[in-house]
């Protein structure tokens, strides 16, 4: 009895709460001349008064006729309650032209709702396209279906666009006389752009569309974000997909003696035709600081945590870079700094975000900077220059400069802040005071022949001991040379970064995360050919790795290897393509190219 009681005591105050009242009408986008369709009114509440538009431009055969759908539940100890009323009409299409539909009012509880308004194309006969629930009695789909009437569709919201400058790209599919009944694995195939997937609906859903003065039942299978990276005529060929349609093969009587329809079940390819991009390369007159940007709206700040420090401390300064464009791509800026300043290697944060507009955001540079000698420094403004595609011109955005107040510490001393960090992100190293310190010569020492000091073999060691000391500081020195340069050092560890991407690599294989696999392949590949060939990562593409590699063979390889990993990322691999392979394949080039760059320099 308490139970019951509590139950009825939560379900009459669960039901007590409404949900926000929805008035909205619905019909088909597009229908024939002479085709029958419903128009629908529905509220997600119990209404009255309900107030019809006047429907000038289609016949009515029907209608308006109601319906009242209810239906409780709880969940976790919450009642709810969910109520719907339709209104139905069912109009006949009876001449060409874009119609409007007026909009309807209701009353819910004393107020007064006013549903949307509707736009219907009606177009000339020429055949129906089948929904997602039969073939609505006509032209039952034939055993074979034409290209024309199933076919795949890829469409470009820019059909001309700078190079660097995002685009979006849909695929979709358009069936006329067709029952689809399942949809294959789609492989899109954009050489020569940068993509990105965008969300798409897992579940597929047919709704009419006109197209080439035709009906369709079309279908969005997908939609990515391109970013060209080279100019001139893109081209992207036949994109193809299995599908497996329905068709009517004739009538038998059912169990209670009605006769109904057989059907039957077919697969074929549907296709897409070929597409072409027109990618205008960007000005000549480009800034010297220009930093690969494409897009609007960009802006840079920056921010010094801390102003006043005292050596052997340090402070932050974070770069900030945000707009709309390729800002996905964007690269940390190189940042010099005064002797006396170690700056490490920025820790960058990327809070961008990927939708059909495109890609909007912003990234954070932060420069950990360690103070070595006291002083006055000023760390002058950054300075990056992007091409604005709406206005077809370079802009240039720059940061304020701060002045870093740098007191002694209670552990400063000179020759420890003639020590250069190995770490340092200096553009230019330089031999702060000495390298060798001064000798101490004023010490008084007693002779006695029991001293190993002045002996035979103390004069002997005098080589060794000199050697041991000066060797190591070549070393040294040589060592900060070579870290100078940067191009140089990058190219010396292409192939031991990319190697450590390839362990990693090697790990999500381990544990069959597939998609992690491939992107940490392409990382490897992309990273290393960057270093490789210098050329940075805004400019690079399969093209300019043909172009910059003077070994054919070589090129058509890593080529081939990155079109298959940029495949697999969106669907299976063949069977002799498996990813055991693929990572075969991928340390087996790092290692050949290693082997022919040597050869070459020895050459």
């Amino acid at each position: 009895m308490n139970k019951l009681l509590f139950l009825t005591v939560v379900l009459l105050f669960g039901l007590s709460a409404k949900a926000q009242v929805t008035f909205k009408a619905t019909a088909e986008k597009v229908v024939e001349v002479g085709e029958m369709f419903r128009l629908t009114f529905s509220v997600n509440a119990q209404a009255t008064g309900f107030r019809a538009p006047k429907i000038n431009d289609f016949r009515t055969i029907a209608g308006p006729s109601s319906s009242t759908s209810q239906s409780y539940s709880i969940v976790n100890g919450k009642a709810s309650q969910s109520i719907e009323t339709a209104y139905t009409y069912t109009l006949l299409a009876e001449k060409e032209g874009k119609f409007s539909i007026p909009a309807a009012l209701i009353t819910v509880d004393g107020k007064t709702y006013t549903s949307n308004e509707l736009q219907i194309e009606v177009v000339k006969t020429g055949g129906s396209a089948t929904n997602s629930s039969g073939t609505n009695g006509k032209n039952p789909a034939p055993a074979e279906i034409s290209s024309e009437d199933l076919f795949l569709n890829v469409s470009f919201n820019k059909s001309e666009v700078y190079q660097g400058e995002p685009i979006v790209a849909t695929v979709k599919i358009y069936a006329k006389n067709a029952e689809l009944r399942d949809l294959g694995a789609l492989s899109p195939a954009y050489t020569g752009f940068w993509r990105h997937d965008l969300p798409t609906p897992s579940r597929i859903t047919l709704e009419r569309e006109k197209l080439n003065g035709k009906i369709f039942q079309s279908g969005l299978l997908r939609q990515d974000l391109l970013i060209p990276q080279s100019s001139g005529k893109l081209t992207i060929p036949p994109m193809e997909i299995e599908a497996i349609y329905q068709y009517k093969v004739g009538q038998q009587r059912d169990f209670f003696g009605r006769i109904v329809d057989m059907y039957d079940s077919k697969q074929t390819t549907v296709k897409s035709s070929t597409k072409t991009i027109t990618v205008k390369p960007l000005p000549p007159n480009k800034p010297a600081d220009f930093s690969g940007l494409v897009g609007t709206n960009f802006a840079i700040s920056a921010e010094l945590t801390n102003e006043n420090i005292k050596t052997d401390e340090g402070t932050t300064l974070k770069i900030t870079v945000s707009g709309n464009g390729n800002i996905k791509l964007y690269d940390m800026p190189t940042l010099s700094f005064a002797d006396g300043l170690d700056a490490y290697p920025p820790e960058g944060k990327d809070n961008t975000t990927v939708t059909s507009a495109g890609t909007s955001g912003k990234k954070t540079f932060s420069y950990f900077i360690l103070a070595r000698k006291p002083g006055t420094y000023t760390l002058p403004a950054v300075t990056i220059s992007y091409f604005d595609p709406q206005s077809a011109s370079y802009k240039t955005i720059t940061t304020k400069e701060f002045k870093l107040n740098v007191e002694k510490g209670a552990n400063y001393s000179e020759s420890a802040a003639s020590v250069v960090t190995p770490n340092s992100a200096q553009s230019e190293v330089k031999d702060l005071d000495t390298d060798i310190r001064y000798l101490k010569t004023d010490v008084s020492l007693n002779k006695k022949d029991t001293y190993f000091a002045g002996s035979a073999l103390f004069y002997s060691l005098f080589p060794l001991l000199f050697g041991a000391f000066i060797i190591p500081v070549f070393i040294y020195r040589n060592r900060i040379k070579r870290n100078a340069d940067v191009v140089a050092t990058k190219n010396r560890l292409a192939a031991k970064i990319s190697q450590q991407r390839l362990r990693k690599a090697g790990e999500y294989l381990k544990l069959n995360q597939k998609t992690e696999f491939y992107k940490e392949i392409l990382t490897a590949l992309w990273g290393y050919v960057s270093d490789k060939l210098t050329i940075q990562a805004s400019e690079l593409s399969k093209q300019t790795i043909s172009e910059h590699f003077d070994n054919e063979e070589l090129s058509s390889r890593i080529v081939q290897i990155l079109e298959t990993c940029e495949y697999a990322q969106y669907a299976p691999v063949s069977a002799d393509e498996q990813p055991d392979s693929v990572f075969e394949k991928a340390k087996t080039i790092i290692l050949d190219t290693e082997k022919y760059f040597s050869e070459k320099a020895k050459s």
